[in-house]
């Protein structure tokens, strides 16, 4: 925590060198990793709200997000396809597993509201994220500090975590839910399992993930779980005690009661709107 914390810290004072703060957009395109964690941290110390932008998209998806979103600055290892930022967007390019060859002269203090650009308050963006664009245009949606913050409290209340726990962390960052699967652990001292991109969408693996991390805590759509179970690599024996949550689509019975012979099992819908 204390490496991870440094790490953010350094990146975001240098961010705000640069000229990020509340108000602000920053586009993270980064892959799955451990860089990825920090980039979205920085970018919250500063006071701005993170874009994010999923590696695996489309270069016109990305060139669009980025003009819509009228972002201050694009974050990223070098992903993202190469003509993703066009004109004059300035680019901060980090490097995808330490992050650290670059930044090691910037402070490791936390910033506070006299090295930012403007005073963080409560109604301040975090994050955008896009619709898909099924039914037209895809649309940016803000999600502001006071609701990420009333997410994660209401959910530490439900899923009390502590330092023996593990959640895996399976969507991307362009998904709100992923922001439950990042932050929920790291405000109760628990670990973050973060999936390689390769293992996302592939549920078999996906199960073998669950039982070699010992994951204590898993969130997933009815479909992939669906697909993990089918799959046969969820084992009651495997992954004992494991808590379960669903999202993003109705969930059925059938597939409730299949769940509910692996652990304890929640519906949870509406991460956004909260």
């Amino acid at each position: 925590y204390q490496e991870l914390n440094a790490r953010a810290n350094r990146l975001a004072h240098e961010l705000i060198a640069l000229g990020v703060g509340p108000e602000r957009f920053v586009a993270v395109g980064v892959s799955r990793s451990e860089q990825m964690v920090v980039a979205l941290l920085a970018v919250m110390k500063t006071g701005a709200a993170y874009v994010p932008v999923d590696p695996g998209y489309p270069a016109e998806r990305v060139a669009f997000i980025l003009k819509d979103a009228s972002v201050t600055l694009l974050l990223t290892d070098g992903s993202l396809p190469a003509d993703a930022a066009e004109g004059d967007l300035p680019v901060l390019a980090i490097d995808g597993t330490t992050g650290t060859e670059r930044s090691g002269s910037w402070p490791a203090a936390n910033p506070v509201d006299e090295d930012r650009l403007g005073e963080l308050r409560d109604e301040n963006a975090a994050y955008v994220i896009y619709t898909s664009g099924s039914t037209g245009q895809p649309k940016g949606t803000i999600v502001r500090q006071s609701g990420l913050v009333n997410l994660l409290e209401c959910m530490r209340r439900r899923f009390p975590l502590d330092g023996h726990d593990r959640m895996l962390a399976l969507t991307t960052i362009a998904f709100d839910i992923a922001a439950l699967e990042i932050y929920l652990p790291l405000i109760a001292g628990a670990q973050v399992v973060m999936a390689p991109q390769d293992t996302i969408r592939d549920p078999i693996a996906l199960g073998r993930l669950l039982v070699h991390s010992r994951a204590t805590v898993a969130q997933a759509t009815p479909s992939l779980w669906r697909e993990i179970v089918e799959g046969g690599a969820l084992k009651a024996a495997e992954v004992p005690d494991l808590r379960i949550v669903v999202a993003g689509e109705a969930l059925h019975g059938g597939l409730a009661r299949a769940l509910q012979r692996h652990g304890q099992v929640t519906n949870l819908y509406g991460p956004a709107e909260t």
